[in-house]
């Protein structure tokens, strides 16, 4: 750790150094979690600052209560010792020696007036009263500087009174941020680790150096670290990586760890924390009374947080799923009991830990409990839970119990198991509604596993097999009459005779229906976003993905079967409507989630941000945001995105410069080798963009490199005029200038023409007839273009007009073109499509003038630079007239606005 500090505590360490180099300070005090690293801190600042001569005091919980006892290492014998005054004196002896004095006095005391000795006091919490007393005394009078690490300061004390009056400045060390977790997950384990795995490490461990420390390094053993292999390629040891499980099994490594953690907190308040690891969260009136105030402190040091419920639970999951496993059997009984006897057991809803504590000690627990429980810990990812609670599910629980455990099941690796046992369920039920539940907790397996494409389609496969199953066992299926039964009806149906418009008013009758499941409900709107964006209608389609994506966060039972689902359905949604804020804050709040439910998700997530990034402009973001996603979901893809990442990342990293021979490897061949995953829309787009990627690499065979054509061309596509639209854009301002161009500008501008919001109106106006072939009219348009924050558009529109410009020999606008071009690449991060890097390739310098300008901004003249290169200062006005040209300048000057 000591080679991170630097890098870690700058803020830190410059507030110590500041205190010795402060006459005027007695010290200062480090309050920080356990494993914060402020030892580290404290012995890093010395090392740099001169400060040789040091006592180091190692106080602890067993002597928290000796008078003297911090001091004892250094007391030839504590029964002797009169009071203060005999132990200040030893202590100044020793203080003495450690200064190290010259022959000459005189020098001896220059050296001490002008460097204190410096007194570290490890783990202050515990230091004891008579202890405290003697050192503020010789920080107050100077004759040494303190140095306290500390989790919190225990009551009242010398020392406290000496930070109350400033004389002991307070520097508090905060948990690790994602940079920093960031790099010593590189330092520990090499290679790069994907956001999400950063993420994963940070969210278990709490931001805990210690505990970052011990997981990578359990990781490792357990072969839960795994590298990616990239296409035809073994794992390189510089490789990125990413996490098979969310955290390591608690082993010997962790629980040293732990527990040398817990052993810096006080006895009051490792019962505090043991107990918030066992209840999970609680209020933070109940915690006041079961830990005797003692666990308040516990927030300032970021050992606990708040709930967005308002309640506490440790901030470090890994922390607390050690100190359970740990806890004895007879311990965690008494802890239960005085939790109940505080009131904890009378807490609505009860949390999932606390349930399957109280189930653990052998105690019973309602129905509704465990089934709010169990739902609870889905919802947050937490498999261990819940299969706890699932496991001890018996046959005479009742369907709810046993529709629990088959959820759990599925979301395990028990799928097959637990798909079986559902299908059991749903064939014993005699209640619609509960039926109409276990059938759309199928249908959305399908929809994970890939067998079905749409929750809809999905729920009308398993609702026909169980109306089949029904006739051939000679029973009456249930959900016969009704909204539900109508839609289920129709959906079994290749294609209504009047088309999408009767699904879109069945899902609206069964919308306005009462006592419908609200995962039925759920369905209705994603089936309604459908249909609305294949007529065009983005805006409504944003609308129900919106209701849907509320209906499901509205409760944790709704949230572990749907939840995720319903975040890639809003994020792309308001992406291809052209409103990526709204998105972005969708991404947002998955990043605020559990550790556990983070970490299923980080995939998706990542693939999400990096499709909206694109959309917007944001080029290298948007591009790693991709590679991360490539590497999280070839272990886990539950909404089917591999295909569009792949093809997304294959057509952004394009050489703008194309290969002087053909690619290896083909990105349609690779999206194609796992087969068709996901919706028919995501799959065409996918497709599409790889063959795009593959022409522009000179990949693949013809058949590869013509598909997307093909794809413009095939009557399927008219179901989804969305996907038409992204395809001739990547086709139009994505590839280099061709013949094709003004053809497919028109086509992209009839494709938009149906289409509604922000994203279409653009394009249709930048493609509209009158203005694509006008460069100063496109000129106008692509400001406006710039100042609506679509930079990949506004490139693609100062390109063209670059590009118009050099048609017409209009050198002097084509230069302003570029100029501004130049700017949004650079807006762009500097990585343009190429199509847009054909145009810059126009304003590129040669050796000569880049020599020219660089002399020229060294602020030589004419004259002057022609002299240096040995050549009349006519070519030298030569050169520069075509620099001025191609730069789109008129004077010296503007080279410095250019950055050049």
């Amino acid at each position: 750790m000591s080679q991170h500090a630097v890098q870690f505590w700058g803020p830190e360490l410059d507030a110590l150094r500041a205190v010795l180099g402060d006459a005027e300070r007695a010290g200062a005090v480090v309050v920080g979690g356990p494993g914060a690293g402020k030892t580290t801190l404290v012995r890093t600042v010395l090392r740099g600052s001169g400060h040789a001569a040091s006592l180091s005091l190692q106080c602890s919980a067993s002597l928290a209560d000796v008078a003297y006892g911090a001091l004892s290492p250094f007391l030839t014998d504590l029964d002797e010792v009169q009071g203060p005054v005999d132990v200040l004196r030893a202590v100044q002896r020793r203080l003495d020696v450690l200064a190290d004095p010259p022959s000459d006095e005189g020098a001896s005391a220059a050296v001490r007036t002008h460097q204190r000795p410096v007194i570290i006091v490890e783990d202050c919490q515990f230091l004891d009263a008579a202890s405290a007393f003697v050192l503020a005394q010789l920080g107050q009078n100077r004759e040494a500087i303190l140095l306290a690490t500390s989790v919190g300061l225990r009551g009242e004390s010398a020392l406290t009174a000496l930070v109350d009056t400033g004389l002991l400045a307070t520097v508090t060390m905060p948990p690790l941020g994602m940079d920093q977790t960031r790099a010593m997950c590189e330092s520990l384990v090499g290679g790069s680790p994907t956001e999400g795995a950063v993420r994963t490490v940070l969210g278990m461990t709490g931001g805990s150096p210690r505990l970052i420390a011990a997981f990578l390094a359990s990781a490792l053993d357990q072969g839960i670290v795994v590298r990616d292999r990239g296409p035809g390629r073994s794992a390189a040891p510089s490789a990125a990586w990413t996490l098979l499980r969310p955290a390591p099994s608690v082993d010997e490594r962790l629980v040293d760890a732990v527990e040398t953690m817990h052993a810096e907190l006080t006895d009051e308040q490792q019962v505090a924390a043991t107990m918030l690891a066992l209840a999970g969260r609680m209020p933070r009136t109940l915690l006041r009374v079961v830990a005797d105030d003692h666990g308040q402190g516990f927030a300032d040091v970021h050992v606990t947080r708040s709930t967005d419920d308002g309640m506490i639970e440790l901030s470090c999951p890994l922390y607390a799923d050690v100190l359970r496993s740990t806890v004895p059997p007879g311990r965690s009984s008494l802890l239960l009991e005085q939790w109940q006897a505080a009131g904890g057991s009378a807490l609505r809803p009860l949390p999932g830990r606390s349930v399957v504590w109280s189930l653990d000690n052998g105690l019973p627990a309602s129905e509704s409990d465990r089934l709010a429980a169990g739902y609870e810990c889905l919802a947050a990812g937490d498999l261990a839970a819940a299969w706890s609670l699932a496991a001890r599910t018996a046959p005479s629980d009742g369907p709810r119990l046993a529709l629990l455990r088959g959820e759990v099941m599925l979301s395990s690796t028990r799928t097959w198991s637990g798909r079986a046992d559902l299908v059991e369920l749903a064939d014993t039920l005699c209640d619609d509604h509960l039926l109409s539940e276990v059938l759309c907790v199928l249908a959305m397996d399908l929809v994970r596993c890939g067998p079905q494409s749409s929750p809809w389609e999905a729920l009308g496969q398993v609702w026909s097999e169980y109306r089949d199953r029904a006739c051939q066992q000679g029973r009456t299926a249930l959900l016969a009459t009704g909204p539900v039964a109508t839609l289920l009806t129709a959906l079994h149906q290749d294609e209504p005779a009047s088309g999408r418009s009767e699904l879109l008013a069945l899902a609206a009758d069964l919308l306005e229906a009462p006592q419908v499941h609200p995962a039925v409900r759920t369905i209705a709107h994603w089936l309604r976003m459908d249909g609305l964006s294949r007529t065009g209608r983005l805006g409504e389609a944003v609308r129900e993905a919106a209701l849907a994506h509320e209906e499901v966060a509205r409760t944790p039972r709704m949230t572990a079967m749907m939840g995720g689902h319903a975040m890639v359905e809003l994020a792309m949604a308001l992406a291809f409507f052209g409103d990526p804020d709204p998105a972005d804050q969708v991404l947002d709040d998955q990043r605020g989630r559990a550790a556990h439910r983070w970490h299923a998700s980080s995939g998706t997530v990542q693939a999400l941000q990096g499709f909206v990034d694109l959309l917007r402009g944001r080029m290298a973001s948007g591009i790693r945001g991709l590679q991360d996603a490539g590497v999280d979901l070839a272990h886990a893809d539950p909404a089917h995105l591999m295909p569009l990442v792949q093809a997304l990342h294959a057509l952004t990293t394009v050489p703008v410069v194309a290969p002087p021979a053909p690619a290896d490897e083909s990105a349609l061949a690779r999206i194609r080798a796992d087969g068709r995953r996901g919706p028919q829309d995501r799959w065409l787009l996918a497709s599409a963009l790889a063959s795009l990627a593959d022409e522009l690499a000179q990949a693949g065979t013809s058949e590869e490199i013509s598909l997307w054509r093909r794809v413009l061309d095939d009557p399927a596509l008219d179901r989804y005029p969305v996907v038409r639209r992204e395809i001739l854009f990547a086709a139009a301002f994505g590839r280099g200038p061709a013949d094709d161009h003004d053809e497919l500008v028109a086509r992209l501008h009839q494709a938009c023409s149906p289409l509604d919001g922000p994203r279409s109106s653009l394009i249709r106006k930048v493609c509209d007839p009158a203005v694509a072939s006008d460069a100063v009219l496109l000129a106008r348009v692509a400001d406006d273009v710039r100042r609506s924050g679509d930079l990949a558009l506004a490139a693609g529109v100062w390109a063209r007009v670059v590009l118009l410009h050099n048609q017409s020999h209009d050198l002097r606008r084509r230069g302003e073109a570029l100029r501004h071009l130049h700017d949004v690449v650079q807006a762009l991060g500097g990585i343009p499509s190429r199509y847009v890097g054909e145009a810059l390739h126009l304003a590129a310098l040669t050796d000569r003038e880049h020599e020219i300008v660089r002399l020229a901004l060294d602020g030589l003249s004419n004259a002057d630079i022609a002299r240096v290169l040995v050549v009349s200062p006519r070519t030298v006005e030569g050169h520069l007239y075509r620099v001025f040209t191609k730069l789109g300048i008129s004077e010296r000057s503007e080279l410095w606005d250019l950055g050049l």
